[in-house]
């Protein structure tokens, strides 16, 4: 799979000198160097248990992305879409006590904007970003078979209004997932997976779409 490679304690507090016990915990340790357990038991259930690494991405995109993630972003204080990190995405000054809104997009466009410069799609909506980079000289949609790193992914948040929608970042696959870094689908930025057979649904709202930058930095 494209960028992921099992890492051990040691080599992941390497590359995070001085990580939080939140953050090791994200990455499936505990501060004293001991694999963590889902449901009382070790194997793919642990998202910990792979570590994606940028540079061996391959995909521009995916690694600014999972810089991020490296770099331990996320809403301060936790759960009020706050803090440096939101104030960085949404590309305003840190204001300690603005709640910037929910940053699935400014994260998500954000890095596409690095990726691939100042006139690359960006917003603060999930649906109008992935709009404009559809309609952007350098995106076109693809069906949901057809995933691959740099891709972004689209669902719909009907459960939270019909307007509503949610983006992230495809950073790899497998023969029965799809593997993606998000923002604000939870305080922290973080990989998921979701199930091909299940057409990339999340619990409770279906994916709408695929789209890739075909982007010459791509």
């Amino acid at each position: 799979m494209t960028g992921m490679k099992t890492l051990n304690y040691t080599e992941i507090t390497d590359l995070l000198p001085g990580a939080s016990a939140n953050v090791l915990q994200r990455f499936g340790w505990d501060e004293e160097g001991t694999r963590l357990k889902v449901d009382g038991s070790l194997g793919p259930l642990t998202r910990g248990a792979t570590f994606y690494v940028p540079e061996a991405s391959g995909q521009i995109l995916v690694s600014y992305a999972l810089a991020e993630m490296i770099l331990g972003a996320q809403e301060q204080p936790i759960g009020r879409n706050m803090g440096p990190f939101v104030a960085k995405y949404y590309m305003q000054d840190f204001d300690p006590k603005k709640n910037y809104g929910a940053w699935c997009a400014s994260f998500s466009g954000w890095c596409v904007r690095q990726a691939y410069g100042k006139d690359a799609p960006y917003s603060w909506s999930a649906r109008r970003l992935f709009k404009r980079a559809r309609l952007w000289e350098h995106g076109h949609e693809v069906s949901l078979t057809e995933s691959k790193p740099g891709d972004l992914i689209l669902w719909s948040r009907d459960s939270a209004g019909p307007w509503n929608g949610h983006i992230g970042i495809v950073c790899g696959e497998d023969a029965e997932h799809v593997y993606t870094i998000e923002g604000n689908a939870g305080p922290f930025v973080r990989i998921y997976r979701y199930s091909k057979a299940d057409d990339l649904k999340m619990p409770r709202d279906p994916c709408l779409g695929i789209c890739r930058i075909t982007h010459p930095k791509a």
